[in-house]
């Protein structure tokens, strides 16, 4: 993550646990999660955010959210996929995200 950025994440219907293939790959890649708990967009901090980035979530995307710029990001979501599955997402929304950071730094 670029010094100085704060990351958030949270969904419209969190599950009751992160999924674990999620974290072993995150960890792999040397990321830990200061909250390995899902939680809701009601629950992300009252910011205005320079992105917001829904991924997936469609009429469910949150627009109660404070934001510059909202973007969405067509990801499926991998639950249940096989672990290559989450590799090629992570791979590709490290991709998207050092853009954005690039984007963002002009």
């Amino acid at each position: 993550m670029a010094p100085g950025w704060t990351a958030a994440s949270a969904g419209s219907n969190p599950s009751t646990q992160v999924d674990s293939k999620a974290m072993e790959i995150l960890r792999q890649h040397g990321l830990a999660m200061s909250t390995p708990e899902p939680r809701g967009f009601q629950e992300l901090p009252p910011l205005e955010w320079d992105y917001v980035v829904g991924m997936g979530c469609g009429d469910k995307c949150p627009s109660n959210l404070r934001a510059k710029r909202f973007i969405q990001w067509d990801i499926p979501d991998p639950e249940d996929g096989p672990k290559d599955l989450y590799q090629a997402l992570y791979d590709d929304l490290e991709g998207r995200i050092k853009n954005l950071i690039q984007e963002f730094s002009r």
